[in-house]
């Protein structure tokens, strides 16, 4: 998942991701991912200011201890950042630049 900052505009930005977790290179110690990750992001862009609230959701199958048996187990989590632009490296050419999450 990559935000191209260059491509958000002042104001409410929605963004909507949903990649295969192998793609992120995540793993699990146990059990297998049972759906793609999925990213619900709102970004406020206010100069060079960008406050972010959303959540991510995905699901994995694990094995019960007890008897064995398979079981779907779904995830979701609240995520928040702030990124805070410097103001006088922002007049520098910044239009490449990418953030991974």
């Amino acid at each position: 998942m990559k935000i191209h900052l260059k491509e958000l505009k002042n104001g409410l930005n929605h963004l909507n991701f949903r990649e295969a977790p192998e793609d992120l290179e995540l793993k699990l110690p146990v059990g297998k991912f049972y759906s793609k990750v999925a990213l619900r992001l709102t970004v406020q862009k206010t100069g060079y200011s960008l406050h972010s609230q959303g959540e991510i959701k995905t699901s994995f199958m694990l094995e019960c201890s007890r008897c064995l048996t398979e079981y779907r187990q779904p995830i979701e989590a609240e995520i928040g950042f702030i990124l805070e632009l410097d103001g006088e490296k922002a007049g520098m050419d910044t239009s490449d630049d990418d953030y991974n999450f």
